[in-house]
Protein backbone atom coordinates (compact mmCIF):
# COMPACT_ATOMS: atom_id res chain seq x y z
CA UNK A 1 0.00 0.00 0.00
CA UNK A 2 1.40 3.31 -0.85
CA UNK A 3 -0.20 5.70 1.52
CA UNK A 4 -2.55 4.70 4.57
CA UNK A 5 -4.86 6.58 6.65
CA UNK A 6 -6.69 4.67 8.25
CA UNK A 7 -6.74 1.85 10.65
CA UNK A 8 -4.45 -1.54 9.75
CA UNK A 9 -4.63 -4.59 11.74
CA UNK A 10 -3.20 -8.04 11.30
CA UNK A 11 -2.61 -8.54 8.27
CA UNK A 12 1.20 -8.89 6.23
CA UNK A 13 3.03 -9.13 2.78
CA UNK A 14 5.28 -10.97 1.97
CA UNK A 15 6.24 -9.02 -1.95
CA UNK A 16 9.51 -7.18 -2.90
CA UNK A 17 8.39 -3.71 -2.99
CA UNK A 18 10.45 -1.04 -4.83
CA UNK A 19 10.58 2.82 -5.43
CA UNK A 20 11.97 5.93 -5.23
CA UNK A 21 11.10 7.83 -2.10
CA UNK A 22 8.97 7.04 1.20
CA UNK A 23 8.89 3.00 0.39
CA UNK A 24 7.92 0.47 2.93
CA UNK A 25 7.06 -3.28 2.64
CA UNK A 26 3.52 -2.60 4.74
CA UNK A 27 2.86 1.19 3.81
CA UNK A 28 5.33 4.20 2.28
CA UNK A 29 3.63 6.75 4.03
CA UNK A 30 1.51 5.83 7.22
CA UNK A 31 -0.92 8.56 8.83
CA UNK A 32 -2.74 5.69 10.42
CA UNK A 33 -2.44 3.21 13.45
CA UNK A 34 -0.86 0.16 12.33
CA UNK A 35 -1.31 -3.06 14.67
CA UNK A 36 -0.49 -7.02 14.53
CA UNK A 37 1.09 -7.01 11.39
CA UNK A 38 4.73 -7.96 9.36
CA UNK A 39 6.49 -7.89 6.42
CA UNK A 40 8.83 -10.59 4.73
CA UNK A 41 9.82 -8.74 1.59
CA UNK A 42 12.53 -7.14 0.30
CA UNK A 43 12.11 -3.65 0.49
CA UNK A 44 14.70 -0.81 -1.68
CA UNK A 45 14.12 2.83 -2.32
CA UNK A 46 16.51 5.74 -2.06
CA UNK A 47 15.18 7.62 1.13
CA UNK A 48 12.49 7.06 3.57
CA UNK A 49 12.85 3.26 3.52
CA UNK A 50 11.70 1.00 6.11
CA UNK A 51 11.17 -2.70 6.34
CA UNK A 52 7.53 -2.34 7.88
CA UNK A 53 6.99 1.43 6.87
CA UNK A 54 8.83 4.36 4.93
CA UNK A 55 7.58 7.46 6.99
CA UNK A 56 5.19 7.11 10.21
CA UNK A 57 3.42 10.27 10.85
CA UNK A 58 1.36 10.86 13.90
CA UNK A 59 0.33 7.73 14.41
CA UNK A 60 1.04 4.29 16.66
CA UNK A 61 2.56 1.01 15.04
CA UNK A 62 2.25 -1.51 17.74
CA UNK A 63 2.97 -5.51 17.25
CA UNK A 64 4.50 -5.33 14.29
CA UNK A 65 8.26 -6.90 12.89
CA UNK A 66 9.83 -6.73 9.47
CA UNK A 67 12.10 -9.23 8.87
CA UNK A 68 13.68 -8.44 4.79
CA UNK A 69 16.19 -7.08 3.40
CA UNK A 70 16.26 -3.47 3.61
CA UNK A 71 18.62 -1.03 0.80
CA UNK A 72 18.58 2.38 0.65
CA UNK A 73 21.09 5.65 -0.22
CA UNK A 74 19.74 8.05 2.61
CA UNK A 75 20.07 8.91 6.23
CA UNK A 76 16.21 7.28 6.65
CA UNK A 77 16.79 3.72 6.67
CA UNK A 78 15.74 1.25 8.75
CA UNK A 79 15.15 -2.12 9.43
CA UNK A 80 11.29 -1.98 10.60
CA UNK A 81 10.78 1.92 10.31
CA UNK A 82 12.40 4.62 8.11
CA UNK A 83 11.46 7.57 9.66
CA UNK A 84 9.02 8.45 12.63
CA UNK A 85 7.30 11.88 13.23
CA UNK A 86 5.03 12.53 16.03
CA UNK A 87 4.59 9.12 16.80
CA UNK A 88 4.78 5.77 19.03
CA UNK A 89 6.71 2.15 17.70
CA UNK A 90 5.27 -0.13 20.66
CA UNK A 91 6.55 -3.29 21.17
CA UNK A 92 7.69 -3.98 17.45
CA UNK A 93 10.92 -5.69 16.05
CA UNK A 94 13.37 -5.99 12.92
CA UNK A 95 15.68 -8.47 12.46
CA UNK A 96 18.82 -7.32 11.92
CA UNK A 97 20.30 -10.02 10.17
CA UNK A 98 17.86 -10.45 7.88
CA UNK A 99 17.07 -6.55 6.73
CA UNK A 100 20.50 -6.06 6.63
CA UNK A 101 20.04 -2.99 9.15
CA UNK A 102 21.44 -2.21 12.28
CA UNK A 103 19.35 1.15 12.81
CA UNK A 104 15.85 1.94 12.11
CA UNK A 105 13.62 4.92 13.71
CA UNK A 106 11.89 3.11 16.00
CA UNK A 107 11.28 -0.38 17.17
CA UNK A 108 14.14 -3.31 18.73
CA UNK A 109 16.65 -4.75 16.25
CA UNK A 110 17.11 -8.79 17.35
CA UNK A 111 19.28 -11.50 15.61
CA UNK A 112 17.55 -14.15 13.92
CA UNK A 113 17.41 -16.25 16.45
CA UNK A 114 15.41 -13.99 18.90
CA UNK A 115 12.90 -13.55 16.35
CA UNK A 116 11.99 -17.44 15.90
CA UNK A 117 11.76 -17.21 20.12
CA UNK A 118 7.86 -16.52 21.58
CA UNK A 119 9.83 -14.98 24.58
CA UNK A 120 10.57 -12.25 22.32
CA UNK A 121 7.47 -11.79 22.03
CA UNK A 122 5.67 -12.75 25.23
CA UNK A 123 7.84 -10.44 26.82
CA UNK A 124 6.00 -7.45 24.80
CA UNK A 125 2.88 -8.44 25.47
CA UNK A 126 2.03 -10.21 22.32
CA UNK A 127 -1.08 -12.63 22.43
CA UNK A 128 0.26 -16.12 21.65
CA UNK A 129 -1.80 -19.05 21.06
CA UNK A 130 -1.89 -21.42 24.32
CA UNK A 131 -1.07 -18.66 26.62
CA UNK A 132 -3.24 -16.01 28.44
CA UNK A 133 -1.19 -13.64 30.29
CA UNK A 134 -1.24 -11.67 27.47
CA UNK A 135 -4.60 -11.78 26.61
CA UNK A 136 -7.34 -14.45 24.90
CA UNK A 137 -7.99 -13.53 22.15
CA UNK A 138 -4.92 -15.84 20.29
CA UNK A 139 -3.78 -13.55 17.74
CA UNK A 140 -0.50 -15.29 16.90
CA UNK A 141 1.27 -18.63 16.68
CA UNK A 142 4.86 -19.58 16.29
CA UNK A 143 7.04 -22.81 15.16
CA UNK A 144 9.63 -21.81 17.91
CA UNK A 145 13.38 -22.00 16.46
CA UNK A 146 12.52 -22.71 12.92
CA UNK A 147 10.59 -19.72 11.73
CA UNK A 148 9.05 -15.98 12.75
CA UNK A 149 5.62 -15.67 14.30
CA UNK A 150 2.32 -15.50 12.05
CA UNK A 151 -1.41 -14.24 12.46
CA UNK A 152 -2.94 -17.39 13.80
CA UNK A 153 -5.86 -17.19 10.94
CA UNK A 154 -3.08 -18.32 8.74
CA UNK A 155 -3.07 -21.52 10.13
CA UNK A 156 -4.76 -24.97 8.57
CA UNK A 157 -8.28 -24.75 10.33
CA UNK A 158 -7.82 -28.87 11.55
CA UNK A 159 -4.62 -27.80 12.97
CA UNK A 160 -4.78 -27.54 17.18
CA UNK A 161 -1.15 -25.70 17.25
CA UNK A 162 1.08 -25.08 20.66
CA UNK A 163 2.87 -22.29 20.87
Amino acid sequence: MGCNHGAVTQCYSTNAVSGDSTVGGLMGLNLGDIAKCYNTGAVNGTSYVGGLVGFNHDCIVTQCYSTGVVNGGGNNVGGLVGKKQLSDIMASFWDIQTSGQARSDGGIGKTTAEMQMASTFLSAGWDFIGETDNGTEDIWWIDEGQDYPILSWELPQKTTPQH
